[in-house]
């Protein structure tokens, strides 16, 4: 007998543990803040620090599968989809006036 599973559609199975992506503002991304995070069994509260980096998952220890992994939470920055003037001109001023460099060349 061959069982298959179905692709969920918000977790990623990584052995025991899970891996979600949960979008955040851009603001939370900068300042912290809380977000809800889905589990197995509801969703939780889940801390961001200041200055989060979207490259490093969060971890959410035992709520992987069947209690005994993690849940890796990998952050989305979401801009909002109309655009926005002042937000705009704030990056202007930062890349002019404290640009910084992440990437090599």
């Amino acid at each position: 007998m061959t069982v298959k599973f179905e692709r969920h559609k918000q977790f990623r199975r990584d052995g025991a543990d899970l891996r979600v992506d949960v979008p955040i503002t851009l603001y939370e991304a900068v300042l912290g803040g809380k977000v809800r995070v889905p589990t197995l069994d509801g969703s939780v509260e889940l801390n961001l620090p200041a200055a989060v980096n979207t490259s490093k998952a969060l971890r959410l220890k035992g709520k992987g599968l069947h209690g005994a992994g993690d849940i890796y939470v990998g952050l989305k920055i979401v801009l909002p989809e109309a655009g926005d003037p002042d937000l705009e001109s704030l990056m202007r001023f930062w890349r002019d006036q404290k640009p910084y460099k992440v990437r090599d060349t």
